[in-house]
């Protein structure tokens, strides 16, 4: 799923990348890597499932699969 989507998607769930950030205890930039495809993180794509309540692999599915 594309970025933007997703983005929008958490927008309508009421959850910004920082309050996923902050439940992390990272940075609010270390979300937008994830979400961007610029790094990878299980944890943080698990994270961003579980706030847009969308199957991890629905969002991040088109990448390639990494271990847990």
């Amino acid at each position: 799923m594309e970025p933007k989507f997703i983005k929008a998607r958490l927008i309508e769930m009421g959850i910004g990348q920082t309050s996923i950030a902050k439940k992390l205890g990272i940075s609010p930039q270390a979300v937008t890597r994830v979400l961007y495809g610029q790094s990878r993180s299980r944890r943080i794509e698990d994270a961003i499932a579980e706030s847009t309540g969308v199957p991890v692999t629905t969002l991040f599915g088109h990448r390639q699969q990494i271990a847990a």
